[in-house]
């Protein structure tokens, strides 16, 4: 009956993580968004603004995003992860509320508040909810995940038709002289979307909050739970971050940690050790380990191509089709792909961990984000169809990307501190966005969707490259040339 009850706990944890989640993919409904708030600037209060600016949007939330995880994942181990999730859901929903005012006056006050507040509100939490609801499960960590992060990808699924809906009921076509939308009544609309989307999305973060909860500390009834529920890894449930009330380690691991103080830095990185046999680095050890700086630079790859899918896609879209009901669709559908593959990733990464599933995701997103800006060559009654495919495929792709380094931090580092480890190896966004943002923001060429998509798409395969060289553990050496190479200097430098 307890094991049961535990359970049960278990799942609604994970439930409420996604509903936190879901709310945090609002993010991935700015590609949406875009055509009518740059519309709507462009006649009422930034008339000045061009399409390449529109990238900001994405880049300083994804940027903020890396400023605040870090930070949130050491803040849940100093003050609990309750007051780290109820700031971060307030600075989201409130964020959103906030664009309101602020796209009534310039460019640079909704950046503060549409992607500023908003990106260090879901930034805050991500890493944070990932620990907690993976600790209940913790032989299925991939696969948690994938879920929970399935729920951030499953957010314009939710989301984009209801703007859509409220903004454009009518579908509007854009006006080709001027290159954007001029009807007076769905531009009068446009900021009261920002003040029914932050409603929406604090009642779901109000729902999710009350269903997240963490582990309890361990008594010999629940360690007996968990080992017939996670036979394949007995990894200990404590591994949690601390909560309100204290620590959720053993004692025994205290014990252990205490007797270690007198350790070099390297024989620690060596002995520290969960019950599974695997690693547990803290943040200094992990900052002496190669894989933590290819991993850091495989992660600084990926937001390159994130951006500029998540922010010009549809505007690409919408420089050869006028159809805005079927740009929002293709949005739409494809948060599908993006929440599956997130799921999916996991799961091949519980099975087969993460190097291989990540080397594939880097080519294939390669290729389709190279071959994108080419779309217009194809024959106009097949251009709809074959637009929405390499979108799915792109975003399918990227959900590969959120799915899976949450993943290989955990295998390479261990799971107890991953919420902090993971946040420092995503503040590679803040680089990665600023760098690209504004490099592709002041392009002033005749094709800049051409040099965008084509130059993420060779990041990608720079991603790729540096992945192969790092060593996973899981794997054999034929399948770590890096570790292959230091055995044959090793044996060449004995003889």
């Amino acid at each position: 009956m307890r094991c049961t009850r535990r359970t049960v706990n278990g799942v609604l944890a994970v439930i409420g993580g996604i509903l936190i989640h879901l709310t945090y993919g609002h993010y991935y409904t700015i590609t949406n968004l875009l055509p009518y708030m740059l519309s709507y600037m462009r006649t009422h209060s930034d008339p000045d603004v061009r399409d390449g600016q529109s990238i900001w949007f994405s880049a300083l939330t994804l940027a903020m995003e890396g400023i605040a995880m870090p930070l949130g994942g050491y803040a849940a181990t100093k003050f609990g992860y309750r007051l780290v999730v109820s700031l971060s859901c307030i600075m989201v929903s409130g964020g959103i509320a906030l664009t309101y005012f602020t796209i009534q006056h310039s460019f640079g006050t909704i950046l503060v508040t549409f992607s500023i507040i908003y990106g260090l509100g879901f930034g805050f939490g991500y890493s944070v909810i990932l620990t907690v609801t993976s600790s209940w499960f913790p032989a299925r960590r991939g696969l948690i995940f994938g879920m929970v992060l399935g729920g951030f990808g499953l957010g314009s699924l939710v989301f984009t038709p209801i703007q859509t809906a409220f903004v454009n009921p009518n579908n509007v076509k854009v006006n080709k002289t001027a290159g954007h939308f001029t009807d007076p009544e769905l531009l009068n609309r446009v900021p009261y979307v920002f003040l029914l989307m932050g409603g929406i999305l604090f009642g779901i973060q109000l729902v999710g909050f009350l269903l997240l909860r963490t582990v309890p500390k361990v008594n010999e009834l629940d360690a007996l739970c968990l080992q017939q529920e996670n036979q394949p890894n007995r990894i200990s449930v404590t591994e949690s971050i601390e909560t309100e009330g204290g620590t959720t380690e053993d004692e025994a691991e205290e014990e252990q940690g205490k007797s270690e103080e007198g350790k070099s830095e390297e024989g620690k990185a060596k002995d520290v050790a969960n019950v599974s046999g695997g690693v547990n680095y803290s943040i200094k050890q992990v900052a002496r380990q190669l894989d933590f700086y290819l991993l850091w630079l495989a992660m600084f790859c990926t937001v390159i191509p994130i951006i500029i899918v998540t922010s010009i896609s549809k505007l690409f879209g919408q420089k050869y089709m006028s159809d805005d009901l079927f740009l929002s669709t293709v949005v739409t559908i494809s948060a599908i792909f993006n929440c599956g593959g997130r799921v999916a990733w996991g799961h091949i990464v519980d099975r087969f961990s993460f190097k291989i599933p990540i080397c594939a995701m880097f080519l294939l997103w390669g290729v389709f984000l190279i071959t994108f800006p080419h779309l217009y060559l194809v024959p106009e009654d097949a251009l709809k169809p074959v637009y929405a495919l390499w979108v799915f495929a792109m975003y399918f792709t990227i959900s590969g990307a959120f799915s899976m380094m949450p993943s290989a931090t955990n295998i390479l580092f261990g799971p107890k501190h991953v919420a902090v480890n993971y946040g420092v190896i995503f503040s590679s966004f803040v680089a990665g966005t600023l760098i690209w943002a504004g490099i592709t923001s002041s392009m002033v060429v005749k094709d800049a969707y051409f040099f965008q998509f084509t130059g993420s798409g060779c990041a990608c395969l720079v991603g790729f490259i540096i992945m192969f060289w790092i060593n996973d553990r899981r794997l054999r050496s034929r399948y770590n040339p890096r570790q292959w190479c230091e055995l044959k200097f090793r044996r060449r430098t004995l003889q």
